[in-house]
């Protein structure tokens, strides 16, 4: 009887054990489900404002652009092709541009299709500016010329350039549905000064080291 007790004894053991295993398994099972789990996510394809239009956007200048678009992802692609923009073989474009315009980057929220900003440059023979300025334009202290205006944000600074008539290069960064400001041309003008860095004529273009201030008037 003893025996029998035993072997009882040590059956009901192993199948407690056999039972906790199984327990302790189908939790696991359950809690590494990803449709289970609400932190399972697919992760965002953005990147920071810092690291869009091949990295020209400086970490101070990044602050503004984000609060200008109310985003913190990003996303962006060049004018010619769907990839994102390289600095370099933009100039290469640039530098041999008859257009008044020639387009370097558009940015897009993480998610979304439409663009929600756009930076452009162009040669100038001179700069456009006679003195005169519009009254709904907003001058600031950078480059030969400098002013936000609706949505946009222009500048022409310095840049004499081999084979280039005129010596000077105009930005524009325009944004969708948001009237510009001190953190457009914050942002433009970090973008320029990567440009005339390249070009080497940083020296010559005036730009401001950080955000331009507003001249009075």
């Amino acid at each position: 009887m003893s025996t029998t007790r035993s072997s009882r004894s040590q059956y009901g053991s192993r199948l407690l054990v056999s039972w906790a295993i199984i327990s302790a398994l189908t939790v696991a099972s359950c809690a590494s489900d990803p449709e289970d789990d609400a932190s399972a996510t697919e992760p965002s394809s953005g990147v920071p404002a810092t690291q869009v239009c091949d990295g020209t956007i400086s970490q101070a200048a990044a602050g503004e652009f984000e609060e200008i678009t109310g985003r913190d992802e990003f996303r962006d692609s060049g004018y010619r092709s769907a990839t994102s923009p390289d600095l370099a073989g933009f100039l290469e474009v640039l530098r041999e541009s008859a257009s008044r315009w020639e387009g370097f980057c558009r940015v897009y929220g993480a998610d979304e299709e439409r663009p929600i900003a756009t930076l452009e440059f162009g040669w100038r023979e001179a700069v456009t500016s006679n003195g005169e300025t519009d009254p709904s334009e907003v001058a600031y202290a950078t480059g030969e010329y400098a002013y936000t205006q609706d949505g946009s944000a222009f500048l022409e600074f310095a840049c004499p350039v081999d084979s280039v008539p005129g010596g000077y290069l105009a930005g524009d960064l325009f944004t969708y549905d948001v009237a510009a400001g001190d953190g457009h041309i914050a942002v433009l003008n970090s973008v320029s000064r990567a440009v005339a860095e390249r070009f080497g004529c940083l020296d010559e273009s005036g730009l401001a080291e950080g955000a331009p201030e507003r001249l009075a008037g």
